[in-house]
């Protein structure tokens, strides 16, 4: 590997990482329009699973958009904390995994109830002209604590 190609991975790697923490940080503010940034029109995504009973499956980045509308909409602050980012470069294609931890604070009229989500985002990326995007994206619950039905949702 020459000098010029580590400068690139690292630079890459950066980026990926940038974009992960930029997707946390979108989904505390509610930036919805900030996703075009960090997923391709045709993403596949699916987040949690039926063991949980909370299983989504999306086919578009509209999809993914929505599918993030409709569970924190509903809810009160939340807060999106990424970590251990473990990325791999392979030329114009990535895999990454970032550990998640998510509070999420009810609405009224359950502004007592809290929800906290521990899982792993696994993303597929493709280089494009634009930088890097998230092609595949999976979501693994590895914990949950509190009540999810009460603060997530509409």
């Amino acid at each position: 590997m020459n000098l010029d190609n580590s400068h690139q991975i690292i630079l890459d790697r950066i980026e990926i990482q940038e974009k992960l923490v930029s997707y946390a940080i979108a989904l505390d503010q509610r930036d919805w329009k900030e996703l075009d940034k960090i997923f391709v029109n045709d993403a596949k995504a699916v987040y949690g699973d039926k063991e949980i009973g909370a299983e989504y499956k999306c086919n578009s980045r509209e999809e993914i958009r929505q599918m993030c509308k409709d569970n924190l909409n509903g809810c009160g602050p939340t807060q999106h904390l990424f970590g251990n980012f473990r990325i791999k470069i392979n030329g114009n294609k990535a895999k990454s995994k970032c550990s998640a931890q998510v509070g999420h604070v009810g609405k009224s009229p359950n502004k007592n109830e809290t929800y906290e989500m521990w899982g792993e985002y696994q993303d597929k990326w493709k280089k494009k002209t634009d930088g890097w995007k998230i092609i595949e994206r999976r979501l693994i619950v590895l914990n949950e604590f509190g009540n999810r039905d009460k603060v997530l949702g509409p």
